[in-house]
């Protein structure tokens, strides 16, 4: 059965429920926590609920690689890749051990290879893992993050693109990304922005992701797993992008603020009157107008300006 939850970052129960039907009519209630402003989904169903949906993770979330050839959609994710990559650069150094969760089918491995780093990978997938190996000589690790058999203090940065959204309890997952850094170490999440989203109304929920953050909600998230931010960089579309550092147990944390849960609502509710007017439906699918569009930067904070920005509320 579906298993009714607290907010995982502020602990409370009291949410907002998103009248929502999607496409396929699915089985989802999305809610917005009233203190913190995080949309979930409640009940969320459990990993083992999702596996009887479908047994391969990859055709449940319908992916880039679903239905195509590994190296295809390697070469289409290069692009996202180095993007991100570009974003981090200035806090990676040649011979840094990072760990990319998530990895794929290798296209983000490989360009922090090409960077001068030294990545691992971990994946559910073994195709993805069996290519990255043999074609980049990068080791990957299969099984799931939870699970995988890692060393604590093993790696300089982790990284993880479109990844902490599936997570059934992320905050404990980025405990246990906190765990497996060096002191001070790096980790870099890549999310869908609840707040300015690539897709129809009607797809804006799905069965993969159980979480749907903000920029503000996943920075106080990663702040409760022991990271203080870096840098935050926002795309017009899609997703965005917070750098943050493991502090030591005990350290003070920036302060954050969450969003206005009433905000968020009146976003999402008319998000379908927006995504038709901007005729969003049309240029996403054009490579080019995408990359020049969605990919826009929105803001990029850092220093004393991401800290002014973090204690101000949405």
């Amino acid at each position: 059965m579906p298993v009714e939850r607290s907010c995982p970052i502020c602990d409370h129960r009291d949410v907002y429920a998103i009248p929502y039907r999607g496409r396929a009519r699915l089985p989802l209630r999305p809610v917005i926590c009233r203190v913190c402003g995080l949309v979930f989904i409640n009940p969320m169903l459990t990993n083992a609920e999702k596996d009887a949906i479908s047994s391969c993770p990859r055709a449940l979330h319908r992916p880039v690689r679903y239905g195509r050839p590994i190296q295809r959609a390697h070469n289409r994710e290069l692009p996202k890749a180095r993007r991100f990559v570009r974003f981090l650069e200035p806090y990676l150094k040649p011979g840094d051990r990072v760990l990319d969760i998530g990895c794929g089918d290798g296209a983000l491995v490989r360009v922090l290879q090409q960077l001068g780093t030294v990545p691992t990978g971990v994946d559910l997938d073994p195709d993805g893992a069996r290519f990255i190996e043999q074609t980049f000589g990068i080791p990957v690790v299969v099984a799931a993050f939870e699970d995988a058999p890692l060393s604590e203090g093993q790696f300089d940065a982790m990284v993880a693109t479109h990844v902490i959204e599936h997570f059934f309890e992320p905050v404990e997952a980025m405990a246990r990304m906190r765990r497996l850094l060096k002191p001070g170490g790096l980790l870099a999440l890549e999310a869908p922005n609840i707040l300015r989203p690539k897709v129809g109304f009607r797809r804006l929920f799905s069965v993969p992701h159980n979480y749907y953050f903000s920029p503000r909600t996943l920075c106080m998230a990663m702040q409760r797993a022991g990271f203080a931010p870096l840098a935050v960089r926002e795309y017009y579309r899609d997703s965005f992008i917070v750098a943050a550092r493991a502090t030591p147990a005990g350290d003070a944390l920036p302060t954050c603020t969450g969003d206005d849960w009433q905000q968020i609502a009146r976003r999402v509710l008319s998000h379908d009157l927006r995504y038709k007017a901007s005729l969003q439906f049309v240029w996403r699918k054009i490579p080019w107008l995408k990359e020049a569009i969605m990919y826009r930067v929105h803001q990029d904070l850092a220093g004393e300006g991401l800290a002014q920005w973090l204690a101000r509320a949405a």
